[in-house]
């Protein structure tokens, strides 16, 4: 992997992690297209940190107010607190590896992107259909876009932010509050992942730090800007403008793999 295919990667993770179209489908097709050897988790682990220390300085001043009214008391605590039991969620993910094996393989099978993407797709444009909630993230909710999250971390192709702030839409959340929740999840949901992998495979090779370095750096700097974009849609309803998307893609894939 050269820097130019690093600097591609990077893009197409950063855009795609908030962008609700799956990233993990996107990085396998590019790889898959161009024939671009990522060499193992490594790619991943740098792009996924690019991300989530995109989400930390987009919202920067929200993470000092909460992690002060963590510390202290006040009204960011029970925000914590939610994140946390979304977080929590992620429990079923291990289970459902636990008890069926076989799925772990799916992150890396193409051949499972086509279903993630159409459900998602489909679920996607269902929230149109939704009418427009009002509501703060609760407790209801919070598991509700944390099983949201399972799905996606199951489900090759099945978009987090798509799956996450669809299902907080079916639960009556205002959209741009579902859109920041889901983006808050997404930290404590990548750390969590990226140590999993480090615990079991290792920290990557540094013979690759310069590549992965300006891989992880454009994950950043697009994630920024789909986070920017994200807000923006989801905000006024548009998150179902990604389902026909992912379908057309799903019928796509389905027709070469």
């Amino acid at each position: 992997m050269n820097a130019a295919e690093a600097a591609l990667l990077g893009v197409v993770q950063g855009l795609t992690e908030f962008l609700p179209v799956s990233s993990t489908a996107h990085l396998l097709l590019v790889q898959e297209g161009l024939g671009v050897n990522a060499e193992g988790l490594d790619l991943e682990i740098a792009t996924h940190l690019g991300t989530v220390l995109a989400v930390a300085v987009y919202y920067r001043s929200l993470f000092v107010s909460l992690a002060r009214d963590a510390v202290r008391g006040g009204p960011g605590r029970r925000l914590v607190l939610l994140v946390g039991l979304a977080t929590l969620m992620l429990g079923v993910v291990g289970a459902v590896r636990a008890a069926f094996p076989a799925v772990k393989d799916w992150r890396d099978d193409v051949s499972v992107v086509p279903w993630g993407l159409g459900l998602v797709g489909i679920f996607m444009i269902a929230t149109a259909f939704v009418r427009r909630g009002s509501a703060e993230p609760s407790v209801v909710s919070s598991v509700g876009m944390g099983l949201g999250q399972c799905a996606a971390a199951i489900v090759t192709g099945c978009s987090r932010s798509g799956s996450t702030i669809g299902s907080g839409l079916f639960l009556g959340i205002e959209p741009a509050s579902a859109a920041r929740f889901s983006f808050l999840m997404s930290v404590p949901a990548v750390l969590l992942g990226t140590a999993a992998e480090v615990r079991e495979h290792g920290l990557p090779a540094t013979d690759r730090a310069g590549a992965l370095l300006v891989a992880g750096t454009f994950a950043f700097v697009s994630g920024l800007l789909a986070i920017h974009a994200m807000l923006r849609l989801v905000g006024r309803g548009n998150l179902w403008w990604f389902g026909p998307y992912c379908i057309a893609l799903a019928v796509a894939v389905r027709l070469v793999v």
